[in-house]
């Protein structure tokens, strides 16, 4: 075996720095000097194979510095027009490797980059090379195809109207020896579903049964790329959502919320929470796949993205029907969500206020009733003291829609007082409420106005921090004592 550290010596040895002839196959791209590329580009203009050769190969090493390659400079040498000639070269799968390299680092630079390759019409050369029966080439394509697809909706749209579609999955199911080409083309796939406004249906129904099965595929890039294209696929209207819940792919994407990797959870959350905002057939689904159990640790991962992306999936099923509100309960996730009320993270904090909101909306009473046992109304008056106007009027419609349940209680059971509203004022809350009527928001100002002349009778209710043994909320399943006062529901 030979010495690493001698091998590193060889691949840095160059033997006369000016000769351009010095730097070979083995050399490393960032030991090739820039001051050498009009050189090279002499040398790409050759009618002589190998020095036509040494110069493409010369080009692309340049090009692939881990840091700020120097796309211009070799745009302005002028070999560009050249270097898509030779995409055409079946006959030549070296000279067309090293070409295709080279025209897809190109592509990855900026915009001016990416239109540039399309004018140049290299585009169409990648896609019939996506079939390519050479391996490194046809890993070049993919990686091309897919830089460029993922500039902008129109570039993916171009090449999705080359064919692009049905020559990927079939490069997909071609055999392979390295799994980088592999996890090139899935990659590529999820590129050709990403961006808006979507792809048209007719080229995304042919790639789902394709990504059903990659999901399952034993190597996690490949698993988790396929599920990023799903994630795109369901981004949007019912119908699509749809396509992908009859796809029968629900089941895997629960199970990837569990996954150990935070690369592999991303995707199946954004999944998850893009079929949860469609209607409650769909959402049902996610239920019935038992992700709210996957949400526990979703809720309390150490990444605040995770945190705040399930506290968004969440407050779309809390949106949905009474059974669904149920079944969150039934997962135990109620406290959890309150729990997060106080999170430091400002936009975790937000998605909990939009999961009780939205569950005060649709939820019935024993169900609001429980919310109130778990003592959500403390937290609740501590979001009045948020930043965003928004999540502040979100904040307080919330408490409005527990006063109005406490006023029902007072009615139905004889109550001097509204008992939520004791609630309120006993951990401060009226005095927040009241502070809103200072808020430059005319919202907040006229909100916060009528709750205090609802719901806030201060002449009745001199003192109420003792009052909360007064209330029976029967009926609601069990008895609460703790931070809302000392009720019994």
């Amino acid at each position: 075996m030979a010495n690493p550290e001698d091998q590193q010596a060889y691949e840095n040895y160059i033997e006369d720095p000016e000769d351009p002839w010095s730097y070979n196959q083995r050399t490393l791209p960032e030991n090739v000097p820039l001051r050498l590329l009009p050189a090279f580009a002499a040398m790409v203009h050759s009618d002589d194979p190998a020095t036509a050769f040494h110069g493409v190969l010369m080009i692309r090493k340049i090009l692939s510095v881990q840091e700020d390659p120097p796309i211009q400079p070799v745009v302005d040498a002028g070999v560009v027009p050249l270097l898509v000639q030779y995409l055409a070269r079946d006959d030549w799968p070296e000279m067309q490797f090293e070409a295709a390299w080279a025209v897809s680092n190109i592509a990855s630079g900026t915009q001016e980059h990416t239109f540039l390759i399309i004018r140049l019409n290299a585009v169409p050369h990648f896609v019939r090379l996506l079939e390519s029966e050479n391996e490194e080439v046809r890993e070049q394509a993919t990686w091309a195809v897919g830089n460029i697809a993922g500039d902008s909706a129109d570039c993916r749209n171009y090449i999705l109207g080359l064919g692009s579609m049905n020559r990927l999955i079939n490069a997909i199911q071609m055999p392979y020896s390295k799994i980088s080409v592999l996890r090139n083309a899935v990659w590529a796939l999820s590129n050709m579903c990403r961006s808006k406004p979507p792809p048209a249906m007719e080229y995304i129904t042919p790639i789902l049964p394709v990504l059903a099965t990659l999901l399952n595929h034993s190597d996690r890039e490949v698993a988790t790329d396929a599920c990023w294209a799903i994630s795109y696929i369901c981004d949007g209207p019912i119908e699509r959502i749809q396509r992908v819940v009859q796809t029968n792919v629900i089941g895997k994407i629960v199970q990837m919320l569990n996954s150990n990797s935070v690369a592999m959870q991303t995707p199946a959350l954004r999944t998850i929470g893009n079929i949860v905002t469609g209607n409650d057939i769909q959402t049902q689904v996610i239920i019935d796949n038992g992700a709210l159990m996957a949400f526990h640790g979703l809720l309390r991962h150490t990444r605040r993205a995770i945190k705040k992306e399930a506290c968004w999936c969440l407050s779309n099923i809390c949106a949905g029907s009474a059974d669904q509100v149920q079944s969150i309960i039934a997962a135990d996730l109620y406290p959890v969500i309150i729990e997060l009320m106080d999170a430091p993270e400002y936009e975790v904090k937000k998605e909990a206020v939009w999961c009780l909101a939205n569950t005060t909306s649709g939820g019935t009473g024993p169900q609001l009733r429980y919310l109130i046992e778990m003592g959500v109304v403390q937290p609740l008056c501590r979001a009045l003291t948020l930043y965003d106007a928004k999540i502040v009027t979100v904040a307080l419609e919330t408490l409005e829609n527990f006063l109005q349940l406490g006023e029902e209680e007072k009615i139905a059971k004889g109550y001097d007082r509204n008992p939520v509203a004791d609630m309120i004022i006993s951990c401060g809350g009226t005095e927040l409420i009241e502070n809103l009527q200072e808020h430059n928001s005319p919202e907040l100002y006229n909100l916060s106005k009528a709750m205090i002349e609802a719901f806030f009778d201060f002449t009745a209710t001199a003192d109420t921090r003792g009052a909360a043994d007064e209330y029976d909320f029967s009926g609601a399943g069990g008895a609460y004592r703790g931070g809302d006062g000392d009720y019994n529901f």
